[in-house]
């Protein structure tokens, strides 16, 4: 039997979307731009339900696609750097909240104060469940500094990145590293019109997606049963480096 290049492009397609869906970090961008369904697996963890419309998105944007290493690698182990600096923020305040300095809070405010940008857009908790994250577009200093601090939990900030942009304004991104590649992917492809309005990407050092249920096994070891037992929780901050 004979293969044709529709069907070649299928199965390249298919082995693509399962690299892609086995090493997914789940930033949710596709699902802000192809309305990609995501769904959790048994052991915690957030994964799309790819489909073939997925696969050129897959391809040029994803970073589990390997695009963006490939452009950035330089031989190192670290990849392509400028340069590199020591720093923190003069805000004590600030400081002491956040979980590594400061410097990425520090930034931000000084975009909106000096209204180089609009909004800053980036995860807070989620106050029904602080295990949680949502994804928000914040305009004031206030605001943003609520936002401080290492949140050890799954993060999704790409998911409906598209619905917080509003016409004519400019805006500046905090995610994981893998967030700000595809995010950075997406706006070289110039796909997508809003995402020119993004004028500035930080990112911080990350180790992974965690699961949903090692936050329910730190609860457990906290002594509680419920989220809705919670007040407020925190796993880094208020201090150097601070405790759960």
């Amino acid at each position: 039997m004979q293969i044709n290049d529709k069907t070649k492009t299928a199965l390249k397609n298919q082995d693509l979307l399962a690299v892609c869906w086995e090493y997914c970090t789940g930033c949710g961008l596709c699902a802000s731009v192809n309305a990609t369904p995501f769904s959790t697996d048994d052991k915690g963890f957030i994964y799309p339900e790819l489909r073939d419309k997925d696969a050129e998105l897959c391809r040029t944007v994803c970073p589990a696609s390997g695009n963006a290493v490939n452009n950035y690698l330089d031989g190192t182990t670290w990849g392509k750097r400028i340069s590199s600096h020591l720093g923190w923020s003069k805000d004590g305040m600030v400081r002491f909240k956040a979980s590594s300095g400061g410097v990425i809070t520090s930034l931000c405010t000084y975009l909106l104060e000096r209204k180089i940008v609009d909004a800053i857009i980036e995860v807070k908790r989620d106050s029904e469940d602080q295990t949680r994250t949502v994804t928000v577009a914040n305009t004031t200093k206030e605001t943003v500094i609520e936002c401080a601090g290492s949140r050890y939990t799954a993060s999704s900030p790409l998911m409906n990145i598209k619905n917080l942009i509003e016409a004519d304004k400019k805006y500046a991104f905090v995610g994981k590293p893998c967030d700000v590649s595809a995010l950075r992917m997406l706006q070289l492809s110039k796909k997508e019109t809003w995402t020119e309005q993004i004028s500035y990407m930080f990112s911080f050092f990350c180790a992974g997606q965690p699961s949903q249920k090692a936050n329910q096994k730190l609860l457990s070891a906290l002594g509680c049963s419920s989220t809705s037992d919670i007040e407020e929780l925190s796993y880094r901050g208020n201090g150097w480096p601070g405790y759960a």
